[in-house]
């Protein structure tokens, strides 16, 4: 008997956190499995109405609701880490609250997880854009192979051994709390361990965007956050040097192409303009990021 942890952490979201509850709990259970739901509640605030909500979705699901006080991302996510630690879960799965799970999500993660005889699993994360979206400034879905091994995992659809949290007891690093790329820098760890991380096209969520989301100046802003937060986790994980040669010196003929690029879009060809104008964006992050400033990118949620 195998025991899973699915885990979600929710802040200031209700309606999509029902939403996403709602598509668990009608999840088909991998056979001689059992299941526990774990909401990671990083707010608090209206923490009867939030349970109510848990508690009425879940009804008739083994389920934790935990207040996780300590503001900030990566608090959220190590409370699941050591509920199922401390509970000897063999395999935890991640998903954002403002994400459905497709039927199925968790045998198809679970299956293939064991079928590539891996340490992690990620599937597709596909978003649901409002009908008023300029799909020039959306980024088009990443097409990964079946099987293909990851060195970056996301958090948004993941499935992973207790050989990362528990035997080698790793936890999200709260330096980057409310940067972001707490992910990024946690399978990287994983993966010097010598964790195996692979895709699978099967798993899909689909992420549910906010109106907020879809504004170039929303968009531009998390380019630019992801430069930071990536140089982050170069710099921690593999040193200055690392940081200096692919990133840092990129960025500046990168920015410097980019700019070109969008002299020459905005005349001729507006799609290539926004694309080099969120290559820009990524590129002065990670220079940003040369100087020591911190960029909070966590400080608010968009959602509701």
């Amino acid at each position: 008997m195998h025991h899973i942890t699915i885990g979600i952490c929710t802040y200031k979201r209700p309606k999509m956190l029902k939403d996403c509850l709602d598509s668990l709990a009608s999840q088909a259970i991998p056979e001689n499995s059992s299941v526990t739901f774990c909401i990671s509640d990083n707010d608090g605030s209206d923490c009867e109405a939030i349970e109510e909500i848990v508690k009425e979705s879940l009804v008739g699901k083994n389920y934790i609701y935990h207040i996780t006080k300590k503001r900030g991302i990566v608090h959220a996510r190590n409370a699941i880490l050591d509920y199922a630690s401390e509970n000897n879960a063999d395999y935890i799965a991640f998903i954002d609250d403002d994400e459905i799970a497709q039927k199925n999500w968790i045998i198809n993660l679970y299956k293939a997880l064991n079928a590539n005889n891996c340490d992690a699993v990620h599937g597709v994360v596909r978003p649901i854009h409002p009908e008023s979206t300029n799909l020039q400034w959306v980024e088009k879905e990443n097409e990964i192979a079946e099987g293909a091994v990851l060195k970056y995992v996301g958090t948004g659809n993941v499935m992973f051994s207790k050989l990362l949290f528990n035997k080698w007891n790793l936890r999200f690093d709260e330096r980057y709390n409310m940067g972001g790329g707490e992910d990024i820098d946690y399978f990287m760890r994983s993966g010097k361990l010598g964790g195996k991380h692979i895709h699978t096209k099967k798993a899909v969520v689909e992420e549910v965007i906010p109106d907020i989301r879809i504004k170039p100046s929303w968009q531009l802003r998390r380019k630019f956050s992801d430069g930071v937060s990536v140089s982050n986790v170069i710099y921690k994980n593999n040193g200055t040097m690392a940081y200096l040669r692919k990133y840092f010196l990129r960025s500046i003929t990168r920015s410097i192409k980019s700019l070109a690029y969008i002299l020459y879009g905005f005349a001729f060809n507006k799609e290539l303009m926004i694309k080099h104008l969120k290559a820009l964006y990524y590129s002065l992050g990670c220079l940003y990021f040369a100087f020591g400033l911190k960029y909070r990118a966590y400080k608010k949620t968009t959602g509701y």
